[in-house]
């Protein structure tokens, strides 16, 4: 009896444990819960570190619609164009966007930079989620319009402050709006970060979670919710998030960019886990910096793996199976890395520029015919230091100029190597920079050591003498007499019996002319004497694919006041089929023909090339006429005039001043830019270009706040000695966004 009641009380006493211990379990739920939902919604009031000397900044107080006081920055540049919102994100103040109005700043835009309600040095008891946040955001943007009520306004919300933005809809008279990681609803956004501390457990958690905030905010979570709000924008909207971010995923984000309407864009950053760009730039420049360290590894492998027979020793049949299999490596690439690494066993200079970093494998690899035209290696150093300052189509246009120089006139590439007169001075140590010079100077104009003109194709200030030229060169023969000329003419007719005879053999043979240099039209300069030892070691030289037209070098003293010498002249190779060949070989007998009967004396075949190569300028060149609509474009050579671009396509007429700042027409004031670089660079603020087309602009890329730009360019794709050189040879991308 008495042991059946201490059983009972036992059992009796383990009921109260349990159910005082799930009372308590309860109750600490309960306020673990509660605790949790007061976090969520809790104000967040701190001392906002200063802003940096110099950026010109205001410090206000705003009153809010939501009844609190915003603590506020105001940026305003020298002459503001527009005015920019800038919101932080949750938790946040307005110090952690400061970076974005650096970047706003530089471009025109006078920035607000407020402490949202409850966060910073604002005031507020509680943090709403966007709804009284919203009132912040009209709040200043009215304080904007008030301040500069001419100037156009646009805005960039990041989390919290993107959301704000969307509900505050159309009281806020932007034209534009970028949103970085903006949730779609609040129940999503809760979700994922209960989901980043509590795993499995988010969708239990979150829903009690969001019952909290009718009764603390006073709203429910189902009317949080900026994917409805976004529809109802009247303004542009540029989306941006990361692929990797938790807190907004890349379903969410497209979920958003669905629901706004146009114009609208979407940008999605691959595996960053939040959007921020300029972390993104030093990203893909730590990336670029480890791909050509591997790569400079690489090489020296794949020399040992190209040696004959190694490929199907491991089982394939070609190197470039190999390549692409094993390696994942384009084999172009692979062909360009074993000839650089060849290259850079023989050129000590080149092989420490590419394996420390200072030159790319393009640009290292470009430099790679210039060691076997410079065995000794004496000038090198000085198109590596080159290659560093001038873009990769720079630096491969003054290489074939200095190659062919090689080939042509040994001992004036002896003298300097084939550089540039401002690589010459660079490598003299005098850095004073060269005028500007466009891009059709580059390539129409070289100049060797000794300031001798070798051009490529007529001088700008020959063109309006030619005709004068024409003239005394005819008066000239005139005075000498027609003995002479009859004399040549008579040896030219026995040339073209010669060479007619010769357009019907097989092209792999090779006919071999001597002639006179051209000054065009119908009139043409003297001919070119050739001995018969030149004879003799022109027909040593003919290899059956390629055709040699003789003539003196008039041409390229043509208004420059010289005269050839007696025995001095030009080849011009011709590499083609043999097909082509022939067909030029009747179109030049031809052409000699036509002139026969217009001047009643048979030109020699340089004369003739000269007359053709004269009617190509006039019907193609600078000299053809040009739609006045495409004057700019022919100008720049029909391509992007952005240093590195390549693009001939879409190209855009650019008003170095803008039109709306008071820009002319004038060919002075317009430069030709791709689609690309004219609406995602200068218009977007990531490209800077001034001065006056197309000798003396100066282009900055990469726009950044608070630091210089990445980039700086002249005319003539040459960095400027005041910009840094890159960290990286290919510095990435200007950030599309601040």
């Amino acid at each position: 009896m008495f042991g059946q009641q201490l059983r009972m009380r036992g059992a009796l006493t383990r009921q109260c444990i349990v159910r005082l211990a799930a009372v308590l379990a309860t109750v600490g739920g309960l306020g673990v819960y509660m605790a949790l939902g007061s976090l969520l919604v809790a104000a967040k009031p701190h001392a906002v570190r200063p802003p940096p000397p110099g950026l010109g900044v205001e410090t206000l107080s705003l009153p809010s619609r939501s009844g609190a006081a915003l603590a506020a920055w105001l940026v305003i540049p020298d002459s503001p164009r527009a005015t920019a919102l800038v919101l932080h994100g949750m938790h946040a103040d307005r110090a952690t966007v400061l970076n974005r109005a650096r970047f706003l700043r530089q471009l025109g835009f006078a920035v607000l930079l407020p402490d949202l309600q409850a966060h910073g040095e604002s005031t507020g008891g509680r943090v709403t989620l966007g709804r009284l946040e919203a009132l912040d955001a009209i709040s200043c943007g009215e304080y904007l319009r008030w301040r500069f009520a001419d100037l156009p306004m646009a805005a960039i919300g990041v989390s919290l402050g993107g959301a704000a933005l969307s509900y505050a809809g159309g009281a806020l008279p932007l034209k534009a709006a970028v949103l970085e990681a903006v949730y779609p609803t609040v129940a999503e956004a809760v979700e994922n970060r209960v989901a980043m501390r509590a795993g499995p457990l988010a969708p239990i958690l979150a829903p009690l979670l969001l019952l909290q905030l009718q009764p603390r905010l006073g709203v429910a979570s189902q009317d949080l919710r900026p994917v409805d709000a976004i529809r109802d924008l009247a303004y542009a909207v540029f989306i941006v998030a990361g692929t990797a971010d938790l807190h907004t995923t890349e379903s969410q984000t497209r979920a958003l960019f669905a629901a706004a309407r146009e114009p609208k864009e979407l940008w999605l950053v691959e595996g960053l886990e939040r959007a921020d760009a300029f972390a993104l730039d030093a990203r893909l420049r730590r990336a670029l910096a480890r791909e050509q360290s591997l790569e400079a590894r690489i090489a020296p492998l794949l020399v040992l793996a190209w040696r004959p027979g190694v490929h199907r020793a491991l089982g394939f049949t070609t190197r470039e199976a190999w390549v692409r299999e094993r390696l994942g490596m384009d084999a172009t690439r692979a062909r360009a890395l074993v000839r650089l690494e060849r290259a850079c066993a023989e050129s000590p200079p080149l092989a420490r520029a590419w394996r420390t970093g200072a030159l790319s494998w393009v640009e290292a690899a470009a430099l790679v015919p210039l060691v076997s035209a410079d065995p000794l290696g004496r000038f090198v150093p000085d198109w590596v230091r080159w290659a560093g300052w001038v873009t990769v189509r720079r630096l491969r246009d003054d290489l074939d100029h200095a190659l062919t120089l090689a080939e042509t006139d040994p001992q004036a590439f002896r003298r300097a190597g084939g550089l540039p007169v401002e690589a010459q001075r660079r490598a003299a140590g005098d850095d004073a920079p060269d005028a500007a010079r466009s891009d059709r100077e580059i390539r129409a104009n070289h100049r060797d050591a000794q300031g001798e003109v070798r051009e490529g194709g007529r001088e700008e200030e020959a063109l309006d003498g030619v005709e004068r030229e024409r003239e005394t060169r005819a008066d000239d023969r005139n005075v000498e007499g027609e003995a002479g000329e009859g004399g040549r003419e008579e040896e030219a007719l026995e040339g073209v019996d010669r060479e007619t005879r010769a357009h019907h053999r097989d092209a792999q043979g090779e006919s071999q002319w001597g002639g006179g240099g051209s000054s065009g039209g119908a009139e043409f300069g003297a001919a070119g004497r050739e001995t018969g030892a030149d004879h003799r070691n022109r027909e040593e030289a003919s290899d059956g694919l390629i055709s040699h037209y003789g003539g003196v070098a008039a041409r390229a003293r043509a208004g420059l006041g010289g005269k050839p010498g007696p025995d001095e002249t030009c080849w011009v190779r011709l590499l083609g089929s043999p097909a082509a060949l022939r067909l030029f070989r009747t179109a030049l007998c031809t052409v000699r023909r036509r002139i026969e009967t217009v001047t009643g004396r048979l030109p020699t075949a340089g004369e003739a090339l000269g007359a053709m190569l004269d009617h190509a300028l006039a019907a193609w060149g600078e000299d053809a006429k040009v739609p006045a609509r495409h004057r700019v474009f022919a100008r720049d050579g029909w391509r992007c005039s952005v240093p590195g671009c390549s693009s001939m396509q879409n190209l855009h007429d650019h008003h170095v001043r803008f039109r709306s700042a008071g820009g002319s027409d004038a060919p002075e004031n317009r430069v030709t830019l791709c689609a690309f670089h004219h609406l995602r660079g200068v218009h977007a603020g990531r490209l800077r270009c001034t001065g006056r087309a197309p000798d003396g602009l100066r282009r900055q890329l990469g726009i950044r706040p608070g630091a210089p730009p990445l980039l700086s360019y002249r005319s003539g794709d040459v960095r400027l000695l005041a910009s840094a050189a890159p960290t990286s040879p290919h510095p990435a991308a200007p950030p599309l966004v601040s």
